[in-house]
């Protein structure tokens, strides 16, 4: 569940129940709007990524799919949220398979705030053609999940508008020794 309450009192001012899903423990992110399009808080409950007017709590119905976007694979932290763009990374296992839909990639994604589309996804594991292939041995870069970011939050320099992102292993790393 999410709520909002009044700085001064401390009295709930809304409250919004998800209809399925759990919230991330790790918080939401508040987007303060652009002059046309009011605040929003912006959080993830698994693999849905949602927006509620920050005024009401009431879901954001022109945000993806009435107020939802299907991220796919989930992302259990607080959005990164930068201009007009929400970051979220990917919770995903660190490991190689042969089949590719029980390992899906763990790229960087970054949404539109407004409309809760897609703007661009970071190749985390560069696929042939792309930089940075001709490093994994062989075809080892397919199937392969990790190389994610999983951790608490991003980083972005306002003067670079660079976002820093870090990664987990590209394999499983529990040292079984």
């Amino acid at each position: 569940d999410v709520c909002s309450s009044d700085l001064d009192t401390g009295k709930e001012v809304w409250h919004y129940d998800l209809p399925s899903g759990t919230l991330s423990r790790r918080g939401v992110s508040y987007w303060p709007g652009d002059g046309t399009t009011a605040a929003r808080i912006i959080a993830t409950a698994g693999a849905t990524l949602f927006a509620l007017d920050a005024k009401t709590g009431e879901r954001i119905a022109a945000f993806g799919q009435n107020g939802a976007v299907n991220l796919t694979v989930p992302y259990n932290s607080a959005p990164t949220i930068y201009k007009n763009l929400v970051f979220v990374g990917a919770n995903v296992g660190e490991a190689q398979s042969a089949d590719p839909s029980r390992n899906p990639p763990g790229n960087t994604r970054a949404y539109d705030a407004r409309t809760g589309a897609k703007v661009w996804e970071f190749q985390s594991v560069p696929k042939p053609g792309e930089t940075g292939n001709e490093t994994w041995d062989g075809e080892s870069w397919k199937s392969r999940t990790g190389a994610n970011h999983w951790a608490f939050s991003m980083t972005v320099d306002a003067e670079r508008n660079t976002l820093y992102t870090v990664f987990g292993s590209p394999a499983s790393d529990y040292y079984g020794g």
